[in-house]
């Protein structure tokens, strides 16, 4: 019996799992200049944060990298979104003084402040990453499209000018976080490096676009990607390093030689121009 076949039997061959557990919200790079020409764009994942799956009640993870900041003074950091018409909720804050990697957990969007209640159904207008003079109860650190809430001290431009990028994972209610390979510092309850480090941008995947993976006589493994357009193939050892890439257009089938890999747990991720799906492989 091939070394797949006594794992699956046990699962009712449900090998290949593919999840709505969590989506990448945004990842973007930028530089805080104290004025208001900022918009945390672009914004990936369902519309709907509440049906079918519920991320409202689920947690906000990010990872935020600062460099270049030209002085120790206190900054607040927290994630805010707006709706059109009004509606506001932000989580809440954070701190830094110099240049870093931060990771921050903000739990579920359920449980933020808000200005007016937020349909969780409806798409975001405007999300960004809100900077404040020292706490969460601070002046917004800028100049500018805040009104009474911005800054009043005269010393903005020479605190102001740090690189900053923000990357945010939005998780599903009773699910665990599977951090991307790249957060190699974030905390170890995260599970960050472990064999399910490496995720997907986006976890929906379409059903015409699910791959078929079969065991190879003597080790190893295929898969088989039955798309119509373009599309990529990623294969992560347990540490999260990248150990094979493909790709092409059309449907396809990748081989991954027992001389190619060794006993352990590896990450493949499909891309299609559809969906992105995600699986854990076991090699014995």
């Amino acid at each position: 019996m091939h070394w797949l076949m006594s794992i699956l039997m046990p699962v009712v061959c449900m090998w290949i799992v593919v999840s709505a557990d969590q989506f990448l919200f945004f990842d973007q790079t930028a530089t805080w200049k104290g004025d208001c020409d900022y918009d945390a764009k672009p914004r990936f994942g369902p519309t709907n944060w509440k049906s079918p799956v519920d991320y409202v009640n689920g947690k906000v993870y990010m990872r935020h990298e600062v460099t270049n900041k030209p002085t120790t003074k206190k900054i607040a950091v927290q994630m805010c979104m707006w709706q059109s018409g009004g509606p506001e909720t932000c989580a809440s804050c954070k701190d830094f003084t110099q240049d870093g990697v931060y990771y921050y957990e903000w739990g579920p969007p359920s449980g933020w402040w808000n200005l007016k209640p937020i349909d969780y159904t409806k798409a975001f207008s405007w999300v960004c990453v809100v900077y404040k003079d020292g706490s969460c109860g601070g002046k917004l650190f800028q100049k500018g499209c805040c009104g009474s809430h911005c800054y009043t001290g005269s010393d903005l431009a020479q605190h102001v000018g740090w690189k900053f990028r923000a990357t945010v994972y939005v998780v599903s209610k009773g699910a665990t976080f599977a951090p991307p390979a790249e957060w190699t510092g974030c905390p170890d309850s995260w599970g960050c490096g472990s064999a399910v480090a490496a995720t997907p941008r986006f976890a929906v995947a379409a059903k015409k676009d699910a791959p078929d993976i079969r065991a190879l006589t003597g080790g190893g493994f295929t898969i088989r990607i039955p798309s119509d357009g373009e599309h990529v193939v990623e294969v992560f050892r347990p540490d999260g390093a990248r150990i094979a890439v493909r790709s092409g257009e059309g449907s396809a089938r990748y081989t991954m030689q027992r001389g190619e890999i060794g006993p352990g747990i590896y990450i493949a991720i499909s891309r299609t121009v559809n969906a992105v799906s995600t699986w854990r492989v076991i090699v014995p």
